[in-house]
Formats: structure tokens, sequence, C-alpha cells
């Protein structure tokens, strides 16, 4: 499969009017095409996987951590926008009880996202968490620094089985194991 020489949506407006190059910087950090399980989607979309994909390829190195607070801080406030929740007050840590299904336990937190782990590179933050409540679930998130002053999310996903490792990342996206969020 092969990228497009130039795609039509290169500029992502981000809060406070500054433009950033996030999907043309990410394209062309990719050096080569990919053969990923999950050719549908819109050529952004497709882009941005395969790009995940490159990146868990070349190997990292990555440090897998296990608590919350290992969540970068210039990725909390892009996680909050592009998630919906605050990593820090709204996340259990791992093991942790946390609101597992849409039965409520008044004993229990009222937490719907439990951290299972982060992954770092120089560069990138993947963030595997699992979904409590009625949409229960595995999810990744995976964040790109594009220079001091700007992280993007390159492409979050549903897994189809619990994923806590680039390695095992890579498994699944190569058995077709996720699902890309609704355009």
């Amino acid at each position: 499969m092969r990228r497009p020489a130039k795609l039509s949506r290169e500029m992502n407006r981000v809060e406070g009017g500054t433009l950033v190059l996030t999907l043309l910087a990410l394209t062309l950090a990719c050096q080569k095409p990919l053969s990923i399980n999950q050719p549908k989607g819109t050529p952004e979309m497709i882009a941005k996987r395969e790009c995940v994909a490159d990146l868990l390829m070349q190997g990292g190195p990555f440090q897998v951590l296990h608590r919350v607070s290992d969540i970068p801080a210039e990725v909390r406030p892009v996680f909050r926008k592009s998630e919906g929740f605050d990593a820090g007050a709204d996340m259990a840590e791992p093991g942790a009880p946390f609101q597992s299904s849409d039965i409520t336990d008044p004993a229990a937190p009222m937490i719907l996202h439990r951290l299972r782990s982060v992954a770092l590179s120089k560069s990138t933050c993947f963030v595997f968490y699992q979904v409590g409540g009625f949409g229960r679930g595995e999810v990744v998130a995976v964040f790109k620094r594009i220079d001091r002053d700007a992280t993007v999310l390159l492409w979050h996903a549903q897994l189809l089985r619990a994923v806590e490792d680039p390695a095992d990342l890579l498994a699944a996206m190569q058995n077709g194991e996720f699902r890309d969020p609704n355009p």
C-alpha cells in the first residue's frame, strides 16, 4: 500500500489558532509502506495507522511503565482533550478497582478508566488503558512529540484484546485485532 503523495488534510487547527503540520510531518516520518491487516478507512486514518506501525517496527527503545504518573506532563493536556477525561484524576492505577461494567458498585470508585501501561520512547508515548461501564474495552492512544512545544494525538484505537506493550500492539495490528475510531 502506497501513501498518498499529498494529503488534503495536512494541517490541523489546534487551540489558540496555531497551525501544526501534524499529518504531513507524521507521514514524512514514516519512510516505507507497511502491511497492516485492516486496509479500510480514510486515507488520513490509514496513514496515521501505518505511521504507528512504522514507529513500532523501528523498535524504540521503549520504556514500559505502570503508573498513571508516568504519563508525561506534555501528553496530559492532549490526552484530556482527545480522550475526554483527565488521566491523572479519572484513571485508576493498574490492578486498582474501577467501574469495570455498567453495574455500579457503591463500594467501588466511580472511575471508568484503568491504566494498563505507558510505553515511552524519545518522541512517542503509548497509553494502554481499559474502559469500563457499558462500552467496556481495551484502548490505545498514541502521542507524538513534534517539537518542544507540540505534542499531538497520532492514533487512537479500540483493541480487541488486552495489550500492554509496543511489541504486542504491533502483533495486534498485524492480526487486525483493533478498530479505528469512527471518522
